[in-house]
């Protein structure tokens, strides 16, 4: 169903378990009692502003859609990421100067400019990276379960750290 154009279908209680409906057209379609899941990959680029008859699978859908969007432009940045730190560690391994020479503060003034733009960036996106990674563990705040276990292992984990320094 991958870009199914379903604009203005009569979709009552069909079954989408396992089907891939990125790219589909969901525009002014009826959804009402149609069975879903939500795996990664499957809903990236879906149109489902304007269906109607089961409001669960609407916004399911929307925020599915909006967690694969981040998750790619997140890794997209990673990539650049790394394609960049390595072009300016090169850069940096042409420029050095020889053992013999006094280094120069402006080689190391760039050192610094491209340490500070590259690690801190990365370093940056990695954090993104491991909160996302956290978020999905979680299933993004929709099972209240996994967030309540969540909870508890937070505070119980304050528990033993204040627990510990008396």
């Amino acid at each position: 169903m991958h870009s199914a154009q379903l604009a203005g279908a009569d979709l009552r209680l069909a079954h989408f378990e396992g089907a891939d409906l990125s790219g589909a057209d969901f525009s002014n379609a009826d959804v009402t009692g149609v069975t879903y899941d939500r795996k990664r990959g499957r809903f990236r680029g879906i149109r489902v502003a304007t269906c109607f008859g089961h409001a669960l699978f609407v916004r399911d859908a929307r925020d599915q859609d909006y967690i694969e969007t981040r998750i790619e432009s997140l890794d997209a940045e990673w990539s650049s990421w790394k394609l960049l730190k390595s072009q300016q560690r090169r850069e940096i391994k042409a420029e050095r100067p020889g053992e013999h020479d006094n280094p120069s503060w402006a080689w190391m003034r760039k050192r610094i400019a491209l340490w500070r733009l590259t690690y801190l960036r990365g370093l940056a996106l990695a954090g993104q990276r491991a909160w996302m990674r956290l978020w999905a563990w979680i299933d993004y705040g929709r099972s209240l379960g996994r967030v309540g276990t969540a909870a508890f292992v937070v505070a119980m984990l304050f528990g033993v750290v204040f627990d510990a320094s008396e």
